[in-house]
């Protein structure tokens, strides 16, 4: 066989751009659910305490909850009544402390659960943990907003899974058909080598090697492609880097060149298989 077809270029490209969109929802899912891990770690958990509470009392509550495991330990932060009525002032475009009345606020511990340990029923059963503290007057958080999120998270990763599913099987198909396209232009070649008592074999092992080395190119240039615009959606967006989970991403990649050689190989295989038995 020739070293150079263009119809084998046509192919790898083909390939590429299967493997590539196959890609792209990889990467949409990849961010979608680092997103919503981020959104989930965002949720404030807001501890007021009693007034009159000395510091050291505090102290002994914050370091009570970061050892909880539920618990991020970083997001930790301690707001004085005093602060918080500067911020209030703040957002109201008003000096309150110049009306006259008392500080009605309270010293605030505030901070965020862990994104798996997100739910109403763990924010519950912490709430009645931390109130067991006399120190503490309430523990607030918004439980609309963890019961929408939670049920968005389900519902949108049973649409990502079929989404999946379906891009995967159109891809399967897509190279699929490319590949019997390239097998069909040398069906007159397997004909010829057939009938002068070349083995099955012999003939279909330099289209299998082709196959699998143009799968291999196929997944490296979509590969390029998908880090590129990774590169320039991180130019354009600057936050999208905090929430990139580079080691599945890159298990990703990994697995478009794995699928992109063995659907290659796979398909050429059954097609030159295909052509034999018809000679046959």
């Amino acid at each position: 066989m020739e070293t150079f077809k263009p119809k084998y270029f046509y192919s790898v490209i083909s390939v590429a751009i299967s493997l590539m969109m196959l890609g792209l929802f990889g990467m949409i899912i990849i961010h979608g659910r680092a997103l919503v891990q981020y959104t989930k770690e965002k949720v404030n958990i807001i501890v007021e305490i009693r007034n009159g509470t000395d510091n050291d009392d505090i102290q002994t509550i914050i370091k009570n909850i970061k050892n909880k495991p539920a618990v991020k330990s970083n997001s930790v932060e301690y707001v004085s009544k005093d602060k918080a009525l500067e911020l209030l002032s703040e957002d109201f475009g008003l000096e309150v402390s110049s009306l006259g009345m008392a500080n009605p606020l309270y010293d605030i511990i505030v901070f965020n659960i862990k994104s798996d340990q997100l739910s109403n029923l763990n924010l519950i059963h912490l709430k009645k943990e931390l109130k067991r503290n006399n120190h503490i007057a309430n523990v607030i958080y918004e439980t609309d907003l963890i019961s929408k999120i939670n049920q968005n998270i389900t519902n949108v990763t049973y649409i990502a899974a079929g989404a999946s599913l379906l891009m995967l099987f159109i891809a399967i198909i897509l190279i699929n058909y490319t590949i019997r396209l390239v097998i069909y232009g040398d069906r007159k070649l397997i004909y010829n080598q057939e009938m002068v008592g070349a083995s099955w074999r012999f003939i279909r092992r330099p289209y299998v090697f082709r196959a699998i080395l143009n799968g291999l190119w196929s997944g490296l240039i979509a590969i390029g492609i998908l880090i590129g615009a990774l590169y320039m959606a991180n130019k354009s967006i600057p936050d999208l880097e905090s929430i990139q989970d580079f080691s599945t991403f890159a298990v990703m990649l990994v697995g478009l060149v794995v699928l992109g050689v063995m659907i290659s190989g796979t398909a050429t295989y059954f097609a030159v298989n295909n052509y034999l038995k018809n000679v046959a």
